[in-house]
C-alpha cells in the first residue's frame, strides 16, 4: 500500500511539474519548448485540460501566424518572379525587333 501511495505521489508531482512548465513556456511565448513539453502530456497520469488546452491553443495560434509569414513571402516571390519575366519577355521582344530591323535595312 505505502509503495503504491508513493508511486501515485511522484506521478502526481511529476504531471504538477510539467504543467508548470507549459505554463511558463505559454507565458514566456516560447513555442520551441511548448512544442516539446505538450509531446510529453500523453506520459503523465494526471493532466490538467484547462492548461494543455490554452497552450495548444497559444501553439495553433502561433503556427498559423508562422505559415502566413511564409505565404506572404511566397506570395511576393510569385509576384516578384512574374515582373522579371514579364520584363525578360519585353527585352526578349525588343531584341527580336531590333534584329529584324538590322536584317531589313542589310545590317
Amino acid at each position: 500500500l505505502g509503495a503504491e501511495f508513493l508511486k501515485k505521489a511522484l506521478a502526481r508531482q511529476a504531471s504538477l511539474r510539467l504543467h508548470e512548465d507549459i505554463r511558463e513556456a505559454h507565458a514566456c511565448k516560447d513555442v520551441d519548448s511548448l512544442k516539446e513539453l505538450l509531446s510529453k502530456v500523453h506520459k503523465v497520469s494526471f493532466v490538467d485540460a484547462q492548461v494543455v488546452l490554452e497552450a495548444q491553443s497559444f501553439l495553433i495560434g502561433a503556427i498559423e501566424m508562422e505559415l502566413s509569414e511564409v505565404l506572404g513571402q511566397l506570395r511576393r516571390q510569385g509576384k516578384r518572379r512574374r515582373r522579371v519575366n514579364a520584363i525578360t519577355e519585353d527585352a526578349e521582344e525588343e531584341g527580336k525587333e531590333i534584329i529584324s530591323e538590322e536584317s531589313d535595312s542589310g545590317g
